[in-house]
């Protein structure tokens, strides 16, 4: 008897819940009237569409919120899962380093991660402001000291509702 394709399984199995910072890497298994694996060429969407796109190795990098299903074809056997794109949810903010020691003449670098709802963790640029006003920082997180001004400093980052701060001392 010969083989035949008669069930696909997407992996994950579930349907899958992601934010704009986060992606996801799918498979897909065929296999035959016994249930036994087989490797075949499957047909995976090539189109990127309002929600995101896949990369040549199934790779989903959301671009916007909404839904999309996810097809995967073998001739008419099919597998289906649906994707979900939702607002990202700050439940973590910090800055690195969170203290630090300068001289007046110094620059310190700082970055800013976040954790959002799904546990996923991402650098931003977030809006970068001091306390106090002993130096300047740039949109890239960059600290530099006014000559001769000495103090502690608060540096704050916030992106969205979610605020870190820094101390330099």
């Amino acid at each position: 008897e010969d083989l035949v394709v008669s069930a696909l399984k997407i992996i994950p199995e579930d349907d899958v819940l992601l934010t704009e910072h986060s992606v996801q890497q799918f498979e897909c298994l065929a296999y035959d009237q016994f249930g036994n694996e087989m490797d075949v060429d499957l047909e995976w969407p090539s189109v990127t569409n309002y929600v995101g796109g896949f990369s040549a190795d199934y790779i989903f990098t959301p671009t916007r919120n909404g839904s999309v299903s996810l097809m995967v074809r073998y001739g008419a056997i099919s597998d289906y899962r649906k994707i979900t794109v939702v607002d990202t949810v700050v439940s973590d903010i910090k800055i690195s380093p969170d203290i630090v020691s300068l001289t007046d003449i110094e620059n310190q670098e700082f970055i800013c991660e976040v954790t959002d709802q799904l546990g996923n963790r991402f650098f931003v640029t977030p809006n970068w402001t001091l306390v106090e006003n002993y130096g300047v920082v740039s949109s890239n997180g960059t600290f530099t000291p006014f000559f001769g001004e000495v103090g502690m400093l608060t540096l704050r980052a916030e992106y969205r509702d979610a605020i870190a701060e820094s101390h330099i001392v």
